[in-house]
């Protein structure tokens, strides 16, 4: 996916769980200027409580 001259140029995984919360994480969204920096979006922990689980995850080409 973060492939230097990859055709994926967006993408993003959004959680859907049973009390209509969503939550979405730009995959592209690096703030940063090496592709490994992309686990800092996990850098606030977030934890989705949940029975149910839905998962999506985007991806768009150029």
């Amino acid at each position: 996916m973060y492939e230097q001259g990859g055709d994926i140029v967006k993408g993003y995984v959004k959680y859907h769980n049973d009390d209509e919360k969503n939550v979405e994480y730009d995959f592209y969204n690096l703030n940063g200027e090496y592709g490994h920096e992309v686990l800092k979006m996990y850098a606030d922990n977030k934890t989705i409580n949940s029975d149910k689980l839905h998962l999506d995850i985007y991806l768009f080409k150029s």
